[in-house]
C-alpha cells in the first residue's frame, strides 16, 4: 500500500468514526428535549382560546396551572408545549368526566411523564381523556389534567423570554375596551363648578 492509500483510508476512518459520534450526541439531545424541559411558568388561572378547553377546565375546576416547554433539541427550533393543573373535584370525578379513558403505553406521553415527575409524582399513569379538534389533546393522571397542544416550531431557536411568550401564545388574549373618542375641536366637558 502507498501512501495516498493509507491517508485515504485514515481520513474515511476518522469521517465515520466522527459521523457515528454526532449521530449518538444527536440522539442524545433529542432524548434530553424530551425528558428535560426548555422553560417552565405557572399560573393562578388561565384562559384558554378554545371555548370547548374552558368548559373542560370550568367543569372540571381547574385551578393552578403549570406550563412546560419542551423542545425536540438544541439545535431544532421545534417545541412541545404542555400544561398539568389540578382538579378540586378529585381524581373519581376527573375519571367519571371521562368515561371511556384508556391508559397510555409508558413512553408513549415520554414529555407529559416527564412534567408529572416535576411535579412530584413519581410514575405517573396518564389516561386518555379527549381530544379537541386535532391540535389539543387532554389526557388525565389522577386529580392531574393535562393539555398537549400540537408540536409547534418557529423559524428561529427561542431565548428564555420568547419560551415564555410562546407558552402564552395559545391563552385567550385581553382585549381592551376602546376608550371614547375626545374630538380635537371640543375639549372634553368639565364638571361645572358649585357657587
Amino acid at each position: 500500500m502507498n501512501k495516498k492509500d493509507v491517508i485515504g483510508i485514515s481520513l474515511g476512518i476518522i469521517f465515520l468514526l466522527v459521523a457515528v459520534a454526532g449521530l449518538w450526541m444527536s440522539s442524545k439531545d433529542d432524548q434530553k428535549g424530551r425528558t428535560t424541559p426548555a422553560a417552565r411558568y405557572s399560573w393562578e388561572k388561565v384562559t384558554f382560546q378554545d371555548p370547548e378547553l374552558n368548559k373542560i377546565l370550568k367543569d372540571l375546576q381547574v385551578g393552578y396551572t403549570h406550563g412546560f416547554l419542551f423542545r425536540k433539541d438544541s439545535l431544532t427550533p421545534i417545541y412541545f408545549p404542555v400544561y398539568i393543573g389540578k382538579s378540586a373535584k378529585g381524581a373519581e370525578a376527573v375519571k367519571a368526566y371521562f368515561p371511556n379513558a384508556k391508559q397510555s403505553l409508558s413512553g408513549y406521553m415520554i414529555r407529559e411523564e416527564s412534567a408529572l415527575k416535576l411535579l412530584g409524582i413519581e410514575k405517573p399513569a396518564i389516561f386518555s381523556g379527549k381530544k379537541i379538534r386535532n391540535d389539543i389533546e387532554i389526557s388525565f393522571s389522577g386529580d392531574d389534567i393535562i393539555i398537549s397542544f400540537t408540536t409547534q416550531s418557529t423559524n428561529v431557536v427561542l431565548d428564555p423570554p420568547q419560551m415564555i411568550h410562546f407558552l402564552h401564545r395559545y391563552f385567550k388574549k385581553n382585549e381592551k375596551k376602546p376608550e371614547p373618542a375626545v374630538s380635537a375641536e371640543q375639549p372634553a366637558a368639565k364638571p361645572d363648578k358649585k357657587k
